[in-house]
């Protein structure tokens, strides 16, 4: 069955053309016929899709909605590279939270000098001192 039958089962055909259109990898003059109610073998369908260059028509319809699809994707893309970059920066920031805590016990005299004498593997874990706060 067609697409855009497949994606509107309510709307029939209402000419030819469009049948003909819609059948997509199944397009032919004598489905598009059968889609219409005309006989497969009428030579109306055959006059009016070479007048009409339908097979032209219909490919640069296809490749219309090629074109649409290729947007859509990219647009997720996009979206899906924002929040996978959202998602870095908040691992980051997780990950940097001991650093930035750090950094800021060093500020402090009593703390720094404490910070000093404990290896550095500790000094990540270390609760600040409380001689600041006394």
């Amino acid at each position: 069955m067609a697409e855009a039958q497949k994606t509107f089962p309510c709307a029939p055909p209402t000419t030819p053309a469009v049948a003909y259109r819609d059948l997509a990898a199944a397009r032919s003059i004598p489905a598009a016929a059968k889609a219409v109610g005309l006989s497969p073998r009428s030579g109306q369908m055959t006059r009016g899709s070479m007048r009409n260059q339908w097979p032209a028509r219909a490919r640069a319809w296809d490749d219309s909605l090629e074109h649409m699809k290729q947007i859509a994707i990219r647009v997720e893309i996009e979206q899906m590279a924002q929040r996978h970059a959202r998602q870095a920066m908040a691992n980051l920031n997780v990950l940097m939270a001991p650093a930035g805590a750090l950094i800021e016990r060093m500020k402090d005299p009593g703390s720094a000098k404490e910070l000093d004498e404990m290896p550095i593997a500790d000094q990540f874990h270390a609760r600040p001192c409380s001689s600041s706060n006394d």
